[in-house]
């Protein structure tokens, strides 16, 4: 029977982490660990990204798996990483080009329209297929 401090011991580490390896297990590790790094707080995090506090603890307990497209690139924007990073935890070499902060706010508006059009759509072709808005037939 092995005691209790080698069963402690198995699962607590002394042993340093570098940023990179703890930052890259999941999406929610990553969420959270960005966030404690800015010195957020969920609600805090939640204001400024435009979700409540319940949507961030729910990413970052693992009962949202991704958030959408548009709120994951707020995320990114406000916790000072890549939208690639915070969905991966790898860089994308095509993203390390420097925008200025007016043009990263102008290519952030395009997409977030694109996809709030996208999501729509969406929308409403699952509508359509589970018959909620069907089109009259002529005559």
């Amino acid at each position: 029977m092995r005691s209790i401090h080698a069963r402690i011991a198995q699962y607590h580490t002394t042993k340093a982490h570098s940023y990179t390896a703890v930052v890259a297990q999941t999406f929610r590790d990553r969420l959270r660990t960005l966030r404690t790094r800015r010195r957020l707080t969920p609600s805090a995090l939640a204001h400024a990204v435009g979700v409540t506090e319940g949507a961030i603890r729910q990413m970052e307990s693992g009962q949202t798996k991704k958030p959408s497209f548009e709120t994951g690139v707020k995320l990114a924007h406000v916790l000072g990483v890549t939208p690639s990073y915070l969905a991966t935890g790898r860089e994308d070499p095509l993203e390390k080009e420097q925008l200025s902060p007016d043009q990263a706010l102008a290519v952030e508006e395009r997409l977030a329209t694109r996809i709030g059009v996208l999501e729509r759509r969406v929308g409403l072709l699952e509508a359509w297929r589970r018959g909620g808005t069907r089109r009259k037939s002529p005559g």
